[in-house]
This record gives structure tokens, sequence and C-alpha cells, in this order.
């Protein structure tokens, strides 16, 4: 599309800035590849109590920022309204989880009003709206295509939760009214927009729309920057977890690995050490991680890649969630190899091969043998580490996103002209 003076409206419920976080790094990625061929104005559709004041100074230092829209509580829609003053945040749950199918996930007339203005102000030649949620509470101008970035598709985060031993009866019962609601809804909702990127490949045929695509998590780097070169693992028993310490399915496989895998680990290898990187941890967990022998809560790091050289290699120990875990191509795009779940494999598995760039294990007793496999032997760290960062510069690359963003914009824009 070299030439043309494109205008694309970014719609997203999170920043771009700081990249700090998996979430924030796609967006960023995303606006990025808008950015190196239109113009692209961004429109934040997130409530002022979740923002950080100097997360907007960032963003306007980046983009063109363009305004916020603050998002009507669930609450405030339907009968509901009327309890919503007793107690805001409970009545909003109940909203969501309760309300009649279509209400579920409802347009937002905030939202409909400014994007009603914003196009009636000026022409925009598309609109990219990151998040489903953010798409459905839209409704798309007419003329005016759009495209989605789901990331996680929910109906495969919901179906993840549903695997789950633990969950009880009535929490079973609520997700498979949401499965119900999507599969009503979704159909007609998404055929509003033009293209649908999902991040999991393996989620592109679960999606119903015929121009759904994947989109993949890739590693982030600052602007027009390769992944780093490396030094070789170091020789320390040390292994890591980087990653958001407050995510429900990263703290699910932190105590996985803490309570199932790290006795079988200290047992062989008593001076092992298992480095906890990451935000948001809770003082209770960070009490309770920390009690363990051999655990060294680190924390947040201002550089990731020092995280990543302290150690030998990382894990990914997850076994729920929906999407993938940039946590596995990032951790070899910085030189270390990864004990992976195979769930926390998915999306990646067709590039990264166990026993070629990383060691795939399934049961916690695997996990622990993996780990100690990789304790005891530095030559299969180094020949791990170095094919699966030849693997993500190959096919995790800036370039990839840039390409399939550019590429779905072109084929979108073609088929609004032509029709």
């Amino acid at each position: 599309m070299a030439g043309a003076e494109l205008n694309i409206l970014l719609i997203s419920s999170n920043s771009p800035t700081p990249p700090n976080g998996g979430d924030r790094q796609r967006t960023a990625l995303l606006l990025r590849a808008l950015q190196s061929f239109a113009n692209v104005d961004v429109l934040l559709y997130r409530a002022q109590a979740r923002i950080d004041p100097q997360l907007l100074i960032g963003l306007a230092q980046q983009a063109n920022f363009i305004g916020r829209v603050e998002p009507t509580p669930r609450g405030r829609f339907g009968a509901w309204r009327l309890l919503r003053p007793l107690a805001p945040g409970p009545v909003d749950r109940l909203a969501h989880n309760f309300s009649r199918t279509n209400s579920s996930w409802p347009q937002d007339p905030e939202l409909v009003k400014k994007l009603r203005a914003l196009t009636t102000a000026k022409r925009y030649d598309a609109i990219v709206y990151r998040y489903l949620p953010t798409a459905l509470a839209a409704t798309p101008p007419t003329g005016v295509p759009g495209l989605v970035d789901i990331d996680d598709f929910p109906l495969q985060v919901y179906e993840q939760r549903l695997q789950s031993e633990a969950l009880s009866r009535p929490a079973r019962w609520l997700i498979q009214r949401h499965i119900r609601a999507l599969e009503s809804i979704l159909p007609v909702r998404l055929a509003e927009f033009a293209q649908l990127w999902v991040a999991n490949p393996e989620d592109v045929a679960s999606v119903p729309h015929p121009a759904a695509a994947c989109l993949p998590n890739i590693p982030y780097f600052a602007p027009d920057s390769a992944p780093p070169a490396f030094p070789p693992p170091p020789d320390t028993p040390r292994i890591g977890f980087i990653g958001s310490l407050n995510y429900d399915v990263n703290i699910a496989g932190i105590e996985l690995f803490l309570n199932q895998v790290w006795p079988r680990i200290l047992s062989a290898r008593p001076d092992a050490r298992f480095a906890l990187y990451g935000m948001g941890a809770s003082p209770s967990n960070l009490t309770r991680w920390a009690h363990w022998p051999g655990v060294e809560m680190v924390g947040f790091v201002d550089n990731v890649r020092t995280a990543y050289h302290e150690c030998a290699f990382t894990v990914a120990p997850m076994e729920t969630g929906g999407g993938s875990k940039i946590k596995v191509p990032e951790s070899l795009a910085y030189g270390r190899t990864c004990v992976v779940t195979p769930h926390s494999l998915r999306g990646f598995g067709h590039v990264l091969q166990h026993e070629d760039a990383l060691l795939v294990a399934e049961t916690p007793e695997a996990i622990a043998n993996a780990c100690l496999r990789l304790l005891g032997d530095s030559n299969l760290q180094q020949r791990l580490s170095l094919r699966g960062y030849a693997q993500v510069c190959e096919h995790f690359s800036f370039t990839t996103v840039r390409r399939i963003v550019e590429s779905g914009c072109a084929q979108v824009l073609a088929s609004a002209g032509s029709g």
C-alpha cells in the first residue's frame, strides 16, 4: 500500500505504553505495524480509574492520541441500573453473568456516540479494534470497514477453563452459560467486521468468520531492533519464571511447579534455585512462595534481558488459559531454552519442537526430569538455546506481524473499494 494516504483509527482497551506486559506489548506491535503504512489515530476505551496519568503522557508521545471513552458499566444496562447504586461492583458482575444472552455483551452508547462523531469529522479508511469486547461494544460506522485483533478467542478461553478439575459446579455452569451466549451472538456480530485476527493458529478454525487469520504473538523489542545477541547460559543452577505474577493463569502454573515439581528437583539438586521475576504478586503469594527453600522472589526488573541472562533456562508450567504464551518464544529470543507443558506450547508447536528448541513435559514428574536434565547438561542447554533463538528470529519477528497486518488491511480496503 505504498504511496497511499491512509487514515486508520485504532480503538483499544489497553495502552501500547509502557510496553511492560504481554497485552500492552501486543498493542504496541499492532500500532507500530499500522503506523508503517498509514496515519493512525488512537482512541482509548478504558476506565479512568484504571489509568496512570503518566501512561497518557507516554501514549501521546508515541502516537496521535485523540482521547478516551469511559466504558459504561454492565450494571447500567436494563433493570440492573436500579440496583447498581446499592453495590456497583457486585451488580456489574451480576449483570455480566446473568443478563439475557444479547445483553451480556452489549453495545456501549458512549463508544457508539464517540465513533459517530469521529467518523463524521474525519475520513477513516478503516477502524482496527483491539480485543473482541471492544469491537462488540461498538456499532461499526457504515462504509468504514472494521478489523478486530481478538487476541485470545473467548470461546477457547472458556473451553480451557472447563478442563480444570478444581472448577466448582456453579462456576462450571456459569462458564457453560457464557459459551452458549457467545455461540449465539458471535456469528451475527462478527459478520459486521471485515477481518479478524487471533493469536493462536489453532483457534482460527473455531472463529465463525470467513476472514479469520492468525496474527502471532512475538517477543517484544524496541522499535527497529532485532533480538539481542546473548551470552551462553551461565554456569548456574538458577531456573527462571518471568511473567506477570498477578495473572491467574501464571499463578496456577507457579503453584503447580512449587507444589509438585520443585520438591523433586530439590531432592536431586539441593543447590537449585527458582527465581520469580515480574510485577503484581499479592502479599500472601509473596510470603508463601518465598517460604519455599531455594526460591528467589526477584520481582520487577528494569530490563527483562537481565532476568533471562541470570538464568540457565526458564519454565512455562501453565496448564490453562487461552491464546498462546508469549513467554515461550521470548525466552528463546533472549537465548534461554525453556521447559514447557504441551498447553504452554499451543500456537508455537508447529515451529518450536521438543528436543530441538526446548523440552516439552506433560506431568510434574516429567517437568522435574526435564529440568534436571538441563541442570546437568550445559551442552544441551546451549544447543537448544541456539536453535530456539534461530527459530524465533525466523518465524516470530516484527516483519511477520507487519506483513500480516498490512496484507489484511490491503485486502479489506480492496474489497471495500470494489464493493
